[in-house]
């Protein structure tokens, strides 16, 4: 069937913003528990709005799924999120996601394929600028 990409979502909590951690290893050094309730409602709505898109894209007849993130799926030392349940559930085979930058960042988040979906960083500085190839 066609692909429907799906975009315009924030993704898990930015924890970057809601706790400092040393870059090796990561550890958490210290914790805003009110940036992080506000992450979590971002979190909730923005798992909704995905859900919502992906049930309207699958009653419209879609079958394979993209989809494209602002922000990382998976908060610094997290493997699962709502969003990586949402993509398992919907049998999403690709997400692309930005936000982390600087060489420090890069590794926020997953990469490659966890479960049944691909997982891909497109920073531009991440890329050094290149385009990421999204379909063969």
């Amino acid at each position: 069937g066609p692909i429907l990409r799906l975009g315009g979502v924030v993704p898990a909590i930015d924890m970057g913003s809601s706790f400092n951690y040393m870059r090796h290893p990561r550890t958490i050094i210290g914790w805003d528990e009110e940036k992080e309730l506000h992450a979590q409602k971002l979190v909730d709505r923005e798992a909704k709005r995905l859900r919502q898109s992906l049930e309207k894209a699958k009653f419209d007849g879609y079958d394979r799924f993209i989809v494209f993130l602002h922000y990382p799926p998976t908060s610094i030392l997290e493997e699962d999120s709502v969003f990586t349940a949402i993509c398992e559930e919907y049998g999403v085979s690709k997400l692309i996601y930005a936000h982390c930058h600087g060489s420090s960042r890069f590794h926020d988040s997953i990469e490659g394929v966890h479960g049944r979906c691909a997982y891909h960083l497109a920073s531009g500085d991440f890329l050094n600028w290149q385009p990421l190839k999204v379909l063969d």
